[in-house]
């Protein structure tokens, strides 16, 4: 198991570790929990020959000295008993005959665990008897005659133990003459039964020669039915001081056990009526807890307690002590750098971030961290079984389909999603480090975190779907919440963030730019609701209407994005669409036309995932089709949930199904999925990624004032990648010189932390390298801003600059956003805010950009809209172009 060296250097010998069985001092974890149990057991063997004192008429001399050896699940318990009886049984035979150990979990079913002592300790005697050679005149017949009505005797009053004999409701006990001849002795030899074990306990001794048992029980508190018969005799019978009890389990499990008992012994009539209230069965329950306490300080003394900490606890508590783990064929190695070599195996680098996973396993039981250490270094092929063997019972607790998401990658990030809102902790664990306070979930984490880093390597498709699947949506549950008990099951229920995965269909295997479509529409119609128009935006760019439909005039379409699109070869259409969507109400006609940035990095993933089958052609047309998403109605739910998205054919998008035999888009987007290094990636990375984007989306959103479409999507671009440089460079390098702001709408910070980043090219920065690279990206950033020379010259030259050749920046800026004027309260608000700018209610659009003084605007103003005729009707209608669509 492990050597000690001057007691503070130990060395974990992983071959010989994974079974219990006995160690020497020299191999011990537990030394100094070994020494003190050690010492206690001495010195009862000297008290065992002290005389009891002066015995008062009342007085039973009994003694609750059981030793107790604490701990959870694999922490070395049993091979800890070993250790402690073997070396009695070496060094101190002569003085104490040790007997094996006694596990109840292995006893059958209507075995009992008093008989089963018995039966050791009488098999023992009976050896000695019967190698004696016995004469006419030898001591040893009276012995064995002794010996004989000793165990008579007990066996009178064994079967009124619980367990054992009958009930005095048998038909025996109907007899008289069977009550005086043998009922009533087998009830004083019931009520002796402690007396008369205690005097065959020394009788035995005497014969064997020694000064005391040692007798351990191990696992007692899995098995309740078991466990509460031994915490029995140990309080009833096994009060002499010459037999040595020890004790080893769970402390929460015999908490549990007792709790169990006391609660029984109130019945279900106490329980119903004096329990029929909530104060009343309160009092119930502290009379329970308080019987608990009492019962357990009795049976397993506080001052006999030994508990066997974590490798974590003793580090911490000793810091003179190292821990080396022994590697068959390799070098020894310090069990914290160990863990370190392991950790960056999965991509996880930055020791902080090791430090979660480090603690957490090394505070875990003895048992887990071997099977992971085993896995992980003695193995010669890593495969994702190896990965999840060591936490595969906290994958099964939790409900994780393991033969789903190792089979099928694509499974993985949505059985973490799953996971994730079922266990309520989306926005706290989503970068899916062990850091809850339930050992269960930390266990399945930690497995899912290490397995995606291992998919990540030969499926970079997940890292993207990370960023859309898990991370947006943990960044939307602040404006959802998760659904309350009110509204399960019902109809008509609130938004929530499980009503969002309902409507998106996000937790199943479909295409992931039509999930983040559904999310947008649900999105929308969130934003809809009463006062939520101050919801974040963050990517979500919502635009004018179509110029393909509705009765919008010609001088008036020029700056619609179908308008825009539908003179663009095939590849510049389908980047100018790739972001789009409409989200479509199911009470009016006219639907929000949404330009996402998120739903171009779902499209991203999708073509990841095309290009492993080479199918890109396809899927540029596939995934530049404009699509429309049913938004729910809150307040009838006519909307279907999960209804499948509609595509909108016009002439316009029509094109995109052209003939692309030259597409340089295609042949950009192989290229670069060709240059992904196959490393891993962790997701703890990914998380901080989509947390920092998102916020500096709605930061870039809520500047926003009359920037073109173009400039927007240049910004978001731009707080992508300066997100990604930020968290990868954390991650990788050490006090590395870069700027941690996010960047609004300007590109200094990016430009200057990619200035100082010389070392850009190296391969700690893989992701960024392979990030800053995708043309999917590019295309969208100002081929005439600096940071076109930078990422040409950091990233892949030739392909980056080839994507900034595909720009279609400049297209962008000839779509004009649509701009919202927050809901008021009160149209007094509303008057007060359009007189800040020309409007002319005959066109809205025609002065939303004109810059003219003050006294311009309100003389335009208060001529376009006389005070009595500024009806209701006419302020909502303003209201709703405003905030939901400008109309047909």
């Amino acid at each position: 198991m492990a050597r000690k060296y001057f007691h503070n250097q130990i060395e974990l010998h992983l071959q010989r570790s994974g079974d219990a069985h006995a160690f020497n001092e020299n191999e011990l974890i537990h030394f100094y929990e070994y020494e003190r149990v050690k010492s206690w057991i001495l010195d009862d063997i000297k008290e065992s020959q002290q005389p009891d004192p002066p015995k008062k008429s009342l007085d039973r001399n009994r003694h609750h000295n059981t030793i107790t050896i604490l701990g959870t699940r694999g922490s070395g318990k049993t091979s800890f008993l070993l250790s402690i009886l073997t070396w009695f049984d070496n060094y101190k035979s002569d003085e104490v005959e040790v007997l094996d150990i006694i596990d109840p979990t292995l006893i059958e079913e209507k075995g009992h665990i008093f008989l089963d002592v018995l039966s050791v300790i009488k098999t023992k005697v009976d050896k000695v008897l019967n190698g004696k050679e016995v004469g006419a005149n030898s001591d040893f017949i009276q012995q064995r005659q002794n010996w004989r009505e000793m165990m008579e005797t007990l066996a009178h009053g064994l079967p009124h133990i619980d367990g054992i004999g009958g009930t005095l409701t048998e038909t025996s006990w109907q007899d008289p003459e069977y009550i005086m001849q043998r009922g009533l002795r087998s009830v004083n030899a019931a009520r002796d039964l402690e007396v008369n074990f205690s005097e065959a306990i020394n009788y035995a001794l005497k014969i064997l020669g020694k000064k005391a048992f040692i007798l351990a029980f191990d696992d007692i508190d899995i098995d309740f039915k078991k466990g509460w018969p031994v915490l029995e005799l140990l309080r009833k019978y096994f009060v002499s001081k010459k037999i040595i009890t020890i004790l080893s389990g769970d402390m929460r499990l015999y908490s549990l056990a007792v709790r169990k008992k006391q609660w029984l012994n109130f019945g279900e009539e106490l329980i119903k009526y004096d329990g029929d209230t909530t104060e009343r069965l309160e009092h119930l329950r502290e009379l329970v807890t308080e019987t608990e306490s009492q019962y357990l300080q009795k049976v397993m003394k506080p001052s006999r307690r030994v508990h066997l900490t974590t490798l974590y606890e003793k580090l911490r508590s000793n810091n003179q002590m190292s821990v080396s783990v022994f590697i068959p064929n390799q070098l020894n190695a310090p069990i914290s750098k160990l863990y370190d070599a392991i950790f960056e195996r999965f991509g996880i680098r930055n020791k902080y971030q090791g430090d979660i996973y480090k603690s957490y396993l090394m505070n875990a039981p003895l048992r887990m961290q071997i099977r992971f250490l085993e896995a992980n270094t003695i193995q010669e092929k890593m495969d994702v079984d190896s990965v999840l063997d060591p936490f595969i019972s906290d994958l099964f607790e939790t409900r994780v389909d393991t033969g789903r998401i190792t089979s099928t990658p694509q499974h993985l990030n949505i059985a973490i999603l799953d996971m994730l809102i079922r266990e309520k902790i989306l926005s706290e664990t989503n970068q899916l480090q062990p850091t809850t306070t339930v050992p269960a979930l930390n266990g399945a984490l930690t497995a899912l975190s290490l397995l995606f880093s291992e998919t990540s390597e030969q499926n970079p498709d997940i890292i993207f779907d990370y960023f859309v699947r898990i991370g947006y949506l943990r960044n939307l549950l602040s404006s959802l919440g998760y659904q309350s008990d009110e509204f399960k099951g019902r109809a008509n229920a609130e938004p929530s963030i499980e009503e969002l995965c309902k409507h998106s269909g996000i937790l199943q295997d479909r295409v992931i730019k039509d999930n983040i479509g559904m999310v947008t529409a649900y999105m929308t119609a969130v934003r809809e609701l009463d006062g939520s128009g101050d919801r974040p935006w963050a990517g979500i760019i919502p635009l004018r209407g179509l110029a393909g439909t509705g009765n919008i005039k010609s001088d008036l379409r020029e700056d619609r994005i179908d308008f825009v699109a539908r003179n663009l070869n095939p590849d510049a259409a389908a980047l100018v669409y790739l972001p789009l969507s409409v989200s479509q109400s199911s009470r009016r006609q006219a639907g929000t036309v949404i330009y996402s940035f998120h739903l171009l990095i779902a499209a991203i993933a999708e073509f990841v995932r095309k290009s492993k089958h080479n199918d890109v052609f396809n899927g540029i047309a596939e995934l530049s089709q404009l699509r429309s998403y049913p938004m729910p109605d809150f307040r009838q739910r006519t909307a279907s949930m999960n209804e499948a998205p509609e595509q909108i054919n016009h002439l316009e998008t029509d094109q995109l199904t052209g003939s692309r035999n030259n597409s340089l888009l295609e042949v950009l987007l192989k290229e670069w999925d060709n240059s992904f290094e196959r490393k891993p990636t962790p997701p703890h990375v990914l998380g901080k990624i989509a947390t920092r984007f998102f916020f500096a989306a709605d930061a870039i959103q809520s500047e926003q004032k009359n920037e073109r479409l173009g400039d927007i999507m240049h910004a978001l671009t731009v707080a992508f990648l300066n997100a990604v440089l930020i968290e990868d460079v954390k991650e990788n390098i050490e006090r590395a010189d870069i700027n941690l702001n996010n960047t609004r709408m300007s590109d200094t910070i990016l430009v200057n932390n990619l200035t100082r980043l010389n070392s850009f090219s190296n391969d700690e920065l893989h992701l960024s390298r392979w990030i800053f690279s995708c043309p999917l990206l590019l295309v969208y950033l100002n081929p005439e801003s600096r940071l076109r020379e930078l990422i040409n010259e950091l990233a892949y030259d030739t392909l980056t600059e080839q994507a900034f050749n595909m720009s279609v920046f400049h297209h962008l800026q000839r779509v004009s956003p649509k701009y919202r004027i927050t809901k008021p309260r009160n149209f007094d608000t509303v008057i007060n805010q359009l007189s800040k700018i020309e409007l002319k209610y005959q066109d809205f659009d025609e002065a939303l950009f004109s810059q003219t003084r003050l006294a311009d605007i309100t003389k335009n103003y208060r001529r376009s809209f006389p005070a009595e005729k500024m009806t209701e009707p006419k302020m909502r209608r303003i209201l709703e172009y405003y905030n939901l669509e400008e109309g047909e």
